[in-house]
Order: structure tokens, then sequence, then C-alpha cells
């Protein structure tokens, strides 16, 4: 099977400064897929919000609806999401993502640790260097 991934095919606009935000800050890997779902499903269709069942997120992203539930209404009292319309008998929950990450309770992002600079090397500079460093750092440094 041979994959063609072409931008003609589809793709998600998202501000740069929201993907560093999102990607910036410790959320676990199911905040991150229900995250990245919620995207797609919105931005991805060029809408701000759009109804996403648990159900529907849950086989999106191969997690148990248990636990997308639970991370869920986490990333809901956290403020990342937002619920637009709450869900009833015959509909789902209406969501959208929180772009105001300064208001997301309970996550620091690297973007809110650092000054505003005309360059990026203080996001690099920071006391928070374990952000950037990993334990294969030795390796990638080694001249071949």
């Amino acid at each position: 099977m041979s994959v063609d991934v072409q931008l003609e095919n589809g793709y998600t606009k998202i501000a740069n400064e929201l993907l560093v935000a999102i990607y910036g800050t410790n959320f676990n890997a199911t905040q991150l897929k229900i995250i990245l779902c919620v995207i797609r499903y919105t931005y991805g269709f060029n809408r701000k919000s759009h109804g996403l069942s648990i159900g529907f997120i849950s086989k999106a992203t191969g997690i148990s609806k248990r636990y997308i539930s639970e991370e869920l209404n986490n990333l809901i009292k956290s403020n990342v999401l937002v619920t637009v319309k709450e869900y009833s008998a015959s509909k789902c929950r209406v969501l959208k993502l929180n772009k105001d990450y300064s208001k997301w309770l309970g996550y620091r992002t690297i973007l809110q640790q650092v000054n505003n600079t005309s360059t990026d090397e203080e996001y690099f500079n920071t006391t928070d260097e374990e952000y950037f460093n990993t334990t294969d750092e030795e390796y990638f440094n080694q001249e071949r």
C-alpha cells in the first residue's frame, strides 16, 4: 500500500503560536489526541466549533470511552476546551479549542515561561532546559 500525502488532499490550518503552545504544554497522550481530534474536526473543516461525541472521539483516537470521558472533562475544567453547547438526549456536545492559552488552568506552556523577544533564542536559553534536552542528546551531537 502506497501513501500519497499531499496538501491537495486536505489540510488543517492552525496558527503557529497556538501549535507551539499545544506541543509546549505538558498534556498527557490522551489529552493531546483529544485536542488534535477537536482541531481536525473544527479548524480542519474551517469551523470554530463542532459537535463531537465521546464515542466519536474514542473511535477517532483508538482510546476507550472511559479515558476519553475522563480526560475530556479534565480539558474542559482546565479551560483548554470550551463547551459551546451541552449534550442532550438527541445531540452531542459542541466543543471548541480555547485559543487563549493563557487561560488554560493547571498547564504551563513554554510560551508562558519566556519573555517576548525579537528572536526565538530565548526559547532555547531558559532555565527549563529539560523541555529541550533528550536522553539521546549525546547520540545526536556525536560527529560521524
